[in-house]
């Protein structure tokens, strides 16, 4: 789990450097994700969709009778308390979220206009989309500094080149990422049995 953890924010630390360097003008091309990525990902989605509506069986039916067998030498504790809250239903939470994203969506979203989203301030004043669009050399995330001189903005990544392969990494860890999605799924089905 500590593993599956730092993987996650390995990869949300790699994508944040990603979008920070991404320019923001609407013409530009989406990053392409590859297949192998986004089929992680939606089976990692459906993963935590199906584990937290299941939330309350696993603790009932795994996490009881495991703390029953590791602690019943102790006849003190009060098994009650742990099955009362085992009688908690998750799904209210996510009616709740899902309540929350329809009004969302019809509130807000429907009625979300383009002309109402700023450029992100730089250290100066913003290149605009005709200066980028008119002089190839004018990347959509520079900005005007002193004299109206044209500059770079510069971000720095989590990679240090040469050192850490982006291409030999996402390969390895989207394996060692498999690896252990499959060990924590054989773990719960050898506890279930």
């Amino acid at each position: 789990m500590v593993l599956g953890s730092a993987l996650t924010v390995f990869f949300w630390a790699k994508w944040i450097g990603r979008v920070q360097h991404t320019g923001y003008h609407e013409y530009l091309p989406d990053e392409e994700i590859p297949f192998s990525m986004r089929f992680s990902l939606g089976v990692m989605a459906l993963m935590v969709l199906g584990t937290g509506i299941t939330t309350m069986w696993i603790f009932t039916n795994i996490f009881v009778p495991m703390s029953q067998s590791i602690f019943s030498f102790n006849p003190s504790l009060n098994w009650e308390a742990l099955r009362e809250v085992s009688n908690f239903s998750a799904l209210v939470i996510f009616g709740a979220v899902a309540l929350g994203g329809l009004l969302h969506y019809f509130l807000f979203w429907r009625g979300f206009r383009r002309d109402w989203v700023r450029l992100p301030f730089l250290c100066g004043e913003n290149v605009s989309s005709q200066e980028a669009k008119a002089h190839e050399d004018v990347r959509s995330y520079d900005f005007h500094s002193v004299g109206g001189r044209i500059e770079h903005s510069h971000v720095a990544s989590y990679y240090f080149r040469g050192i850490i392969n982006e291409k030999l990494v996402t390969g390895c860890l989207n394996w060692g990422a498999w690896l252990i999605i499959l060990v924590l799924i054989g773990n719960t089905l050898t506890v279930v049995r």
